[in-house]
């Protein structure tokens, strides 16, 4: 009553005296239907009978239904999706993509002051997430997010170092993902000056910062850039560069940008000119020799040419220093003593 003629059944090797030759719960006229083997109860070899497989839903010509690397007879979700992760049952293990999460750690402002903060933003809300926030294995704070919460939230109070925030999901206990962040802290101002003196121009390179704030002699500019470069005046010029936080320090410096002196002959016999560029309507002029020694020292009313006049004829031959002394000018050249 199997379905089979007894001599279709002794042609296959089935026997026609049983519905189900092999017992494994099909007649041998299904299993002939369904492509398995009616002498064998366990077709595909993977410890289930054939009918047990119809029964649980899984292929009784395969012994790894849902091709997971675990066999069906041990399998407990036998018709996972492929290609998910699963653990050792068979069943899949619940994971989100890394791009799910970001975090941003905004610098603390200075040495010091804890006033740091991590931005933590997870993307998919259909989930209800805890980031547990530690530092060197201190705890910091649990932050929760989520629809109705917020999928956007802060850890405010840092100061600088290496955070480690570890994602968990409600609902999934085996569920965790790690990321480090770190805390930077705010560097000092720094500043380096290249004064061209001969084209009177100082030339700033900036760092520590976005937004500078440079004053040159009293008038403040604000610089965006890490390089510039500013005219100076004939004389005294005072600079002075700070940032929106004073806890980075102050730069400060004086810089003198003489006017051009022009000194001929060099060498000379004795009998000096020196032209004097600029403005100044007084100077002052001194010979110093090779020792430090001042020979002669000479206050000069510059006259309309700007040609001022020196005589050291009375001195040994060798090499003297001439230094000129102004509001716009200063000067140190020098000459041989034929």
């Amino acid at each position: 009553g199997d379905g089979l003629k007894d001599g279709e059944e002794i042609t296959k090797g089935t026997d026609p005296l049983k519905v189900d030759t092999d017992g494994d719960g099909l007649s041998d006229k299904e299993e002939i239907t369904k492509g398995t083997d009616p002498l064998k109860a366990d077709t595909d070899g993977d410890g289930l009978k054939d009918g047990e497989e119809i029964t649980k839903g899984t292929d009784p010509l395969k012994s790894d239904t849902d091709g997971d690397g675990i066999i069906d007879s041990k399998d407990k979700c036998p018709n996972s999706t492929l290609g998910v992760k699963v653990n050792l049952d068979g069943c899949e293990i619940f994971s989100l993509p890394v791009s799910n999460y970001s975090l941003v750690g905004n610098s603390a402002t200075c040495f010091g002051i804890s006033d740091g903060a991590i931005k933590i933003v997870a993307i998919d809300d259909n989930y209800i997430y805890t980031a547990k926030v530690t530092k060197a294995g201190k705890f910091i704070a649990n932050i929760n997010l989520s629809k109705v919460g917020g999928m956007t939230k802060f850890v405010n109070s840092l100061g600088k170092g290496t955070y480690l925030v570890c994602f968990t999901v409600e609902g999934q206990n085996d569920y965790s993902q790690c990321f480090s962040i770190t805390v930077a802290e705010t560097p000092a101002l720094s500043v380096s000056t290249t004064i061209d003196r001969n084209s009177k121009i100082v030339s700033l390179n900036l760092s520590g910062s976005s937004k500078y704030y440079v004053t040159l002699n009293g008038i403040t500019t604000t610089i965006n850039e890490p390089f510039i470069k500013f005219d100076l005046k004939a004389g005294n010029n005072t600079l002075e560069v700070k940032t929106e936080l004073s806890c980075q320090g102050i730069y400060f410096e004086k810089v003198f940008v003489s006017e051009n002196i022009i000194l001929y002959p060099n060498p000379t016999k004795g009998h000096l000119q020196v032209f004097v560029g600029g403005l100044d309507n007084e100077i002052t002029a001194s010979v110093v020799d090779l020792f430090g020694n001042v020979i002669i020292k000479r206050s000069f009313k510059v006259p309309l040419n700007r040609v001022i006049e020196l005589d050291i004829s009375d001195q040994k031959t060798g090499i003297y220093f001439i230094e000129l002394i102004g509001l716009t000018v200063m000067e140190s050249i020098k000459i041989i003593k034929d």
